[in-house]
């Protein structure tokens, strides 16, 4: 509930001294024309498709997932371990372009 990442739609909040209205907060690495929030980082941008399916056995992820249901897994460990895979590609990505 802190929003303490570094996604499009947190980033956009902070940018001074007007901040990016939030429909233009996209995703910088896939060309969907998408804002970059949390539902689109993790059940959308094709960008994360092999890191989900890796998981998608072990976790809730399907077309129509919702960030609600994906985060009251009781595999919380395994979560633990996609966010991170997702947010450490999302990083190695972004440093290269």
């Amino acid at each position: 509930r802190c929003a303490n990442h570094k996604l499009g739609i947190e980033l956009g909040r902070q940018v001074k001294p007007v901040k990016v209205p939030v429909q233009q907060r996209f995703c910088k690495l896939c060309n969907l024309g998408a804002v970059e929030d949390e539902d689109h980082f993790l059940l959308v941008c094709p960008a994360y498709q092999a890191i989900r399916g890796r998981f998608r056995g072990s976790l809730p992820i399907t077309a129509i997932t919702s960030l609600a249901e994906l985060l009251s897994c009781q595999q919380q460990g395994i979560l633990a371990r996609f966010l991170v895979q997702c947010q450490t590609l999302r990083s190695e990505l972004l440093h290269q372009s």
